[in-house]
């Protein structure tokens, strides 16, 4: 049961003259929709599993290792707030608003994150297996080493994005746009990258085995001694991709453009070499 009523926290705030210190408070399933009042709060620590916060502005809000498991977040805006090792497992933040937020390390299993605005953020550590990002916007995202088991992405504007070291099987990218996007090193089996554009994306010394990149803009991508066993690049355009030391056994290449050239600038007369 939550310490505090939505009008203590309120009155104190009035009161305080300033902004909300709840440092460690349990505002467990506290109904705090709408609330204008939150900006530059400090919640650290404390306990916010399954509270409302719809539409609630959190704007530079600390929220460092809260507990926000199923935490309604629907529509709010966090704008430059630090949730660095927050737990947000299963917590909505469909449509919300994170631009330059800080979720390093944060645990976002499960979370719904479709068309939220996450452009600039801090995402390095984070866990986020099967959440659903669809839609959103991430542009110059930093995401380095996250975890992505069986999260979607489908349609996500990742451009610019740091992704280095990213792991996870069965990633739905498909739609993405990534150009620009550093994904080198990262490691996504079985990962779908239909129909996304990775033009100038740099996935060198990435682990791609089984992905799919049917119909993906591969133009002046670099994927130098990527793994690329079994991956279907039916259709895809390879036009000055950097194909040096790629391992390709298997590869599916019906209808992909520019193949001749990547492969001439790789030093290799056939893709069998």
């Amino acid at each position: 049961m939550a310490e505090l009523t939505k009008d203590e926290l309120r009155r104190a705030v009035l009161l305080g003259r300033g902004p909300l210190y709840a440092r460690g408070f349990d505002l467990e399933g506290l109904d705090l929709a709408g609330a204008g009042w939150l900006e530059s709060a400090d919640l650290s620590g404390a306990r916010l599993k399954g509270a409302l916060l719809a539409r609630a502005c959190l704007a530079k809000a600390r929220l460092v290792g809260a507990l926000l498991p199923a935490v309604g977040l629907e529509r709010a805006v966090l704008d430059g707030a630090d949730l660095t090792s927050a737990d947000l497992t299963a917590a909505g933040l469909t449509d919300a608003r994170l631009v330059g937020a800080c979720l390093r390390g944060a645990q976002l299993i499960g979370a719904f994150i479709e068309g939220a605005d996450l452009s600039g953020a801090d995402l390095r550590e984070a866990v986020l297996e099967g959440a659903r990002l669809d839609g959103a916007r991430m542009g110059a995202v930093r995401m380095e080493r996250a975890v992505l088991d069986g999260a979607r992405l489908t349609d996500c504007d990742l451009t610019s994005a740091r992704m280095d070291g990213v792991r996870g099987v069965g990633v739905l990218l498909d739609g993405a746009q990534l150009r620009l996007a550093c994904l080198a090193a990262s490691v996504l089996p079985e990962a779908d990258f239909s129909n996304a554009d990775l033009t100038a994306a740099s996935l060198c010394g990435a682990s791609l085995s089984g992905a799919s990149f049917a119909g993906a803009r591969l133009a002046r991508a670099d994927l130098t001694g990527a793994d690329l066993t079994g991956v279907d690049l039916s259709d895809a355009d390879l036009s000055g991709a950097r194909l040096e030391g790629a391992r390709m056994p298997g590869a599916r290449l019906a209808g992909a453009t520019g193949l001749e050239m990547a492969l001439r600038l790789a030093g290799r007369g056939s893709f069998s070499e």
